[in-house]
């Protein structure tokens, strides 16, 4: 049985250049969850176990099936609702919620790729 492996296959988008380029990322099948935040916080802790448990537990089953794959590393986006934060020390407080005293907390979207697109 061969196995998938998208970090050699992608090795190109994951190598940093020392020019800054732009470049077109072929599509790919992301598991993801959004949510608000302190990164590293409870929510964050609880939402990347769910992403990688549900990320191993696809793993082995299409292993069991005959087509392996090697789960990529965590991606990760964190952000403020606030455009003009740019001094992460200076930011307002990062909470969990939506709307009213919550809506100018950071917000974050993690990924893992198991498998690209056929």
């Amino acid at each position: 049985m061969s196995k998938l492996d998208l970090r050699k296959e992608l090795k190109r988008y994951y190598t940093a250049k020392k020019k800054p380029e732009v470049i077109d990322v072929p599509s790919g099948n992301f598991l993801t969850i959004i949510g608000r935040g302190e990164p590293g916080g409870e929510a964050y802790t609880a939402a990347l176990q769910a992403l990688y448990g549900l990320s191993y537990t696809l793993k082995f089953k299409c292993k069991a099936e005959g087509r392996d794959f090697t789960v990529m590393a965590l991606e990760g986006l964190w952000w403020w609702d606030d455009p003009g934060v740019f001094d992460v020390e200076g930011a307002p407080p990062r909470s969990w919620g939506r709307g009213g005293s919550h809506g100018s907390g950071s917000a974050w979207r993690i990924s893992c790729m198991p498998r690209r697109t056929r």
